[in-house]
This record gives C-alpha cells, structure tokens and sequence, in this order.
C-alpha cells in the first residue's frame, strides 16, 4: 500500500487532487493502527481490521480513478507527451497493485481468514485448485498480484477465473480503469476534441 502512495505522490500535480503526499498521509491514519495490531498482537480485532483495510483500499481506487480522469482532462491539447506516459505508466502500476491488494483481501474473507481456518480461496479458482486441489495449494500475494497485472494487461481473466460477483466486479473495474490509462496515449497522438 505503501507503493501506492509513493507512485501517486511522482504524479504531475494536474494529476492530483490535494498535496503529493495526502495519499501517504491518508495510508498512514489507517495503517498504523494495523501495523501496532501486528507488532504488538494487541489492538484491533480482526473483525475490525479487514473492514478497515477494505475501506482503505476503496479510498486507493477512488484517488487512482480520480487521478485517470484527471489526466483523460488533462490529455487534450497536451503537448509534453513524455510527462503523459509516465504519469500513465505510473497509473497503470498503481492500478495493478490496489487491484492486487483488493483480490487478495476479498478472497475467501482475507489472507487471515484463510489461514485461520485452512480454507481455500473461493472467489478465484486457480489453476492448482482445480480437480479438487488434491496437493492443499493455497495462493499467496504474489497469484494475486499476478492475476491484477494479467488482468490490467490482457483487460480479462486468464488463467485464474472469477468465482463470485464481487470478484467479477472488481475485475471489471480494474479492466476499465486500464482501458482509460492505456486510451491515454493513443488520445495524445490523435488530439481529439471532447
């Protein structure tokens, strides 16, 4: 999450809305009371955390799709074309990592839930998971990362599918939200008028 802030905050500020570092500072009010939980095994439930990270990330993506359109705004009659690309490119990134993280926390009710309870993922089917899962595979940060990055990229599930509406929602906005950034720089060269 902390990635997160850093790329917002090396966005054109024509791009943001408030300072480069509001994203970090709003990351900040609602990690530490996590990252105290964690150290200390004391603080809030669990109960009371997932639903705080979920709030967080709902904050994340609104700033990222704020930040989308500000730059499709932005795009017309903008003549610094390598100041559009990075500011997509870092978009872009940005958008693989919250929807990495949303995946991730939704999955069978969050990475605690399902160590706790051994269960296994049951908003994505991977491929390991399949024919019953006979080896007890469960995924990690890294499956979910990847199904965000092959998700912004190929604007649909690949290998991993989608099991449930909240999943197949969060995949469609994450498609979108890619769509916009990557129609950025074909906008640019053509010079459209809205």
């Amino acid at each position: 999450m902390l990635a997160i802030g850093v790329l917002h905050a090396f966005l054109p500020t024509k791009l943001l809305i408030g300072p480069p570092w509001l994203f970090l500072a709003i990351e900040a009010v609602f990690l530490l009371p996590i990252v105290f939980t964690l150290l200390t095994e004391r603080g809030l439930p669990y109960k009371t955390l997932h639903p705080l990270l979920l709030t967080l990330l709902g904050v994340l993506t609104l700033g990222l799709a704020s930040s989308i359109a500000l730059l499709l705004i932005t795009v017309v009659g903008n003549k610094y074309a390598t100041i559009l690309l990075r500011a997509a490119i870092l978009l872009w990134g940005s958008n693989v990592l919250i929807f990495g993280l949303w995946y991730w926390q939704i999955d069978g009710g969050g990475p605690v839930k399902r160590h706790r309870s051994g269960s296994p993922a049951a908003d994505f089917l991977f491929p390991q998971q399949e024919n019953g899962n006979p080896t007890g595979w469960r995924p990690g940060f890294l499956d979910y990362l990847f199904l965000a990055f092959t998700g912004a990229t190929a604007l649909s599930p690949t290998e991993m599918f989608p099991l449930t509406q909240r999943a197949k929602a969060l995949m469609m906005i994450e498609a979108l939200l890619s769509l916009l950034v990557v129609a950025v720089p074909a906008i640019s060269e053509f010079h459209l008028p809205w």
